[in-house]
C-alpha cells in the first residue's frame, strides 16, 4: 500500500517520501526498516525519497520515533500504512495495507486460531497501551 501511494504521489505532485520504522527486535541483525527500503529501492523507489526509523522495538516505538521524525519535518500530507489490525491504536487517518476477513465455516479452524491469535495480540497491545499511559510510561518510552 506504502508503495501504491508513493507511485501514485510521484504521478501528482513529484515530492514524496517514504519513512519505514522498524528496528531488529528478534536480533537478525539487519533492522526491518532495512529489508522494507531494500524492497523499495528493488521496486524503482529512489533512494533519497526514502527514510528509515531503525531504533524502534514495538508498534509504540515506531509510532514515538517516526513521529519525531514527521514533527521535525515540513510534510504537507502523511499517510500512515500499517496493518488494519493496528488502526483502532493510531490516532490519524490511516492507509491499511491490508484487511481481516471473517470465514464462516465449520472446516477452517486454522484460520480461526490464527484470527484470534492476531486479535488477542491486537488487545493486548490496547490494554498495554493504556496501562503505559496510566502509569506515566509512554511519555518516558517517547523520550
Amino acid at each position: 500500500e506504502g508503495l501504491r501511494l508513493y507511485k501514485d504521489c510521484k504521478l501528482h505532485s513529484g515530492d514524496c517520501k517514504i519513512l519505514i520504522s522498524g528496528g531488529d527486535p528478534k536480533l537478525y541483525s539487519i533492522s526491518e526498516a532495512e529489508v522494507m527500503k531494500k524492497e523499495l529501492l528493488h521496486s524503482q523507489v529512489d533512494e533519497s525519497d526514502i527514510i528509515i526509523e531503525t531504533k524502534s522495538f514495538n508498534t509504540f516505538q515506531n509510532a514515538s520515533f517516526s513521529s519525531e521524525i514527521i514533527k521535525n519535518s515540513s510534510y504537507k500530507n502523511i499517510y500512515l500504512v500499517t496493518s488494519g489490525t493496528h488502526l483502532r491504536r493510531a490516532e490519524v487517518i490511516a492507509a491499511p495495507s491490508d484487511r481481516q476477513m471473517v470465514v464462516i465455516s465449520h472446516n477452517h479452524i486454522s484460520i480461526k486460531l490464527l484470527l484470534t491469535d492476531i486479535a488477542l495480540h491486537e488487545y493486548g497491545g490496547l490494554v498495554q497501551y493504556f496501562v503505559y499511559e496510566a502509569l506515566g510510561l509512554n511519555s518516558k518510552i517517547k523520550n
